[in-house]
């Protein structure tokens, strides 16, 4: 009896550490009925080779019986023992690969193989059931016949299983496609959100302008620019109020001449009254 498969465990679909999704493991159901099914290919192709016989007078006398009508060469060539021959061996290969292609696919966690390889279990086991009921010739042609047959049954009863259920559907979400992210971002920020467009880029910036007329130093107008002295400040004190009086008597002279031209100005107008 296989153990218990928990897809949620171990072998899940799930992301692992590094955050890809992990392979669900195989659950023992499904390798034993793997197994199973071998030997229930095998033993039908043993059981179908030994009817060869039985199975080649029987297509001869339903070939017969329905020939009416039928050209002598082509009634002549159907019941020929190398078209016999070929037919039993086409029929053997397909009832032989068909189950094996589901399990295959049972095997990858399709469920639907899964499905099917267990409904041929079913008529293989309805076959030997209906064997037990009929005369087989040869008799030991039974034999292989029971062996597949219980092969069947165990394979069916495996692939019917929970767990062999929960497989399939854990490989079903793990074959689901998934969005593929970039490489991350050196910058602890994240992601921009979808449908973002990025801002468009600044102008391209201008090249240098004319040079600009190269202009002399100037002269400090107090001294080198040295640290002052107190006989440098009492100089420039000196010279700030001769400035001062300078511009008080060119002020005062302005005024004079203002008052002189108002009384020439009267003196004109009363000797013009005079007059």
């Amino acid at each position: 009896m296989s153990a218990p498969f928990d897809p949620t465990s171990g072998g899940s679909a799930g992301p692992g550490d590094s955050g890809a999704p992990v392979r669900p493991k195989l659950p023992d159901s499904i390798k034993i009925a793997s197994e199973l099914w071998i030997v229930v290919v095998l033993g039908q192709i043993v059981a179908f080779f030994a009817q060869s016989s039985a199975l080649a007078k029987s297509i001869r006398d339903s070939v017969h019986e329905g020939s009416a009508g039928v050209p002598a060469d082509q009634l002549e060539f159907m019941t020929s023992t190398g078209f016999i021959v070929a037919l039993l061996i086409g029929v053997a290969v397909v009832l032989s690969v068909l189950p094996l292609v589901f399990v295959f696919f049972t095997r990858r966690g399709h469920g639907w193989a899964r499905v099917i390889a267990s409904a041929m279990g079913v008529y293989v086991t309805v076959d030997l059931l209906l064997a037990f009921f009929s005369d087989r010739d040869p008799v030991w042609s039974m034999v292989p016949t029971v062996i597949s047959g219980v092969a069947a049954i165990g394979a069916t009863i495996l692939l019917m299983r929970p767990e062999s259920d929960k497989y399939c559907r854990a490989m079903a979400e793990f074959r689901k496609p998934r969005p593929v992210l970039g490489p991350p971002s050196p910058y602890p920020y994240p992601y921009p959100p979808a449908g973002y467009s990025p801002q468009p880029p600044y102008p391209p910036q201008y090249g240098p302008g004319p040079p600009q007329p190269q202009v002399p130093p100037q002269t400090p107008p107090y001294g080198d620019g040295g640290p002052v002295t107190r006989d440098d400040q009492s100089a420039s004190d000196h010279d700030v109020a001769g400035r001062d009086n300078r511009a008080s008597e060119a002020t005062g002279n302005y005024s004079r001449a203002s008052e002189a031209t108002g009384n020439q100005t009267d003196e004109g107008r009363r000797a013009s009254d005079q007059s």
